[in-house]
């Protein structure tokens, strides 16, 4: 395997790493300042992870993919409402 696509993939994964503790960061409810940082931390990690999509969109790599990939998961995850099981009523 190519070094590139390697890297590309190894910090897809952590950024995605980070963009998750942001949104856990950000549905705390008990200290607000940790959930404007969380916010913070997730936009700049989606920041990261597109403009990183973007410097590779015209080079055929399988790194775009799983880029692509994180991305899509973390706004869904980020957007996703976060309710107990308990209050839900069918």
């Amino acid at each position: 395997m190519q070094t590139f696509p390697l890297i590309l993939i190894v910090s897809t994964l952590a950024a995605s790493a980070l963009g998750v503790m942001g949104i856990a960061w950000c549905r705390c409810d008990r200290v607000p300042s940790l959930a404007r940082w969380g916010r913070r931390l997730f936009l700049g990690v989606l920041g990261l992870l597109g403009s990183a999509g973007g410097l590779i969109a015209l080079q055929p790599h399988r790194g775009v993919l799983v880029l692509g990939l994180a991305v899509g998961l973390l706004v869904i995850a980020m957007l996703w409402e976060g309710r107990p099981a308990t209050a839900m009523r069918w």
